[in-house]
């Protein structure tokens, strides 16, 4: 298993460092989602303060495209559900957002089915940009699908993100993400995989295809 995820890897870098000859961008996307505790009351209800910060780079800004951050504090209220406020900071080539963030997140895992994880991010905000004529209301919702692979320390997984601009009324972006996770121990988690992202640039998509790394903890 440890091979087949070094190739994999392998082949993603190699892709993300190729130059296409078609119009779509290659890169990678970094991700970093730190929780902090404050309080806690059992490992079903205890409050974190949460930290993500995001990193995306491509061939077509010839380096660093976007920076996200998000921070806040963060309810797990129960083994199935948590709750985040985020303050998010995101930053594309030279234009700035700033913008509250309220997050949900669903966890479902089935008796019969001890290797399948299920969970439904949703966050709902409000963008600051440049000018108030183009503040506007954003929806994100992420399905994500995990299984554990028998006898190892790996998993496989892949996700679904899409979003819902409510200005323009219309779908302005979908992520794909699928590849192979590494428990580093009992509270850290790596994932690597790939990351297929459309774009809504009117009036036409952009498309990025992204080595994905991102790392966890519980």
């Amino acid at each position: 298993m440890k091979k087949v995820l070094s190739a994999f890897i392998l082949a993603l870098a190699i892709l993300t460092n190729s130059t296409p000859a078609h119009a779509d961008n290659v890169g990678n996307w970094t991700k970093l989602d730190v929780k902090v505790p404050i309080y806690k009351v059992n490992d079903d209800l205890n409050l974190r303060f949460r930290m993500v910060p995001e990193l995306a780079f491509t061939d077509d800004a010839g380096g660093l495209k976007q920076t996200v951050f998000r921070a806040g504090p963060s309810l797990k209220a129960a083994k199935w559900f948590t709750l985040t406020v985020n303050g998010v900071s995101s930053t594309t080539l030279a234009k700035q957002d700033l913008r509250p963030e309220l997050q949900t997140e669903f966890y479902v895992k089935f008796a019969n089915l001890s290797n399948l994880r299920l969970s439904d991010r949703n966050r709902g905000s409000y963008r600051t940009l440049d000018t108030a004529i183009h503040d506007r209301w954003q929806y994100a919702n992420e399905y994500k699908a995990s299984i554990d692979i028998p006898d190892s320390k790996f998993n496989t997984f892949f996700s679904h993100e899409l979003f819902l601009d409510f200005q323009y009324e219309k779908l302005t972006q979908h992520r794909l993400t699928g590849g192979f996770g590494r428990y580093l121990s009992d509270d850290w988690m790596m994932e690597a995989g790939y990351l297929y992202r459309t774009s809504l640039h009117t009036p036409e998509w952009v498309k990025d295809h992204m080595l994905f790394l991102a790392f966890s903890n519980k």
